[in-house]
């Protein structure tokens, strides 16, 4: 008997558990409370200090091979709108140290700014596949969200409405 009550327990407090981890679809970071941390830096980044810029935020990871086959996209974009306002910011999902990721962001010759999320960053995101993106516009309003890697071309399309303020006529798609 004390056998099924502690495995009802158990299953109960999973369900809970479950529901509680389950978020809101990210449509703006305004009133986020969540944050990540900079690889090279020892203070939290709340995610709504953004407020004002575009943001992409791509949550990765590096045992994830279409995260790893992006890189070379994000370090290109990065290169392409350093002096724009868009921000980069990779957040690893490989939960280790600050030390690991860092060495991580060498071996893998990342060049736009990585970050460690807090607790609260992963339960407002809800992350169940990466590479997962989420672009904001400058209102923290969110434009598009990818799951998997985003087609070149669909991204910069996003991007430049992103910079410009202006909403992307999204293709209609027949079934």
């Amino acid at each position: 008997m004390k056998r099924k009550k502690w495995l009802l327990i158990a299953i109960t407090a999973l369900m809970i558990a479950g529901l509680s981890s389950v978020s809101a679809e990210p449509d703006s970071i305004r009133g986020i409370a969540a944050s990540y941390r900079l690889i090279d830096t020892e203070q939290d980044t709340p995610l709504n200090t953004h407020l004002g810029k575009p943001l992409l935020l791509v949550f990765w990871a590096e045992w994830c091979g279409p995260c790893l086959s992006e890189i070379p996209l994000l370090n290109e974009l990065h290169k392409k709108h350093q002096n724009d306002d868009l921000r980069i910011i990779a957040v690893n999902m490989d939960l280790t140290t600050a030390e690991n990721v860092r060495k991580i962001v060498q071996r893998q010759r990342i060049r736009y700014p990585v970050a460690t999320p807090s607790p609260e960053l992963i339960q407002h995101y809800g992350v169940s596949a990466i590479p997962a993106s989420y672009l904001y516009d400058r209102n923290g309003k969110l434009l598009k969200n990818w799951i998997g890697p985003p087609e070149h071309h669909d991204l910069e399309r996003h991007i430049a409405a992103a910079l410009s303020g202006e909403q992307v006529a999204e293709p209609v798609k027949k079934f």
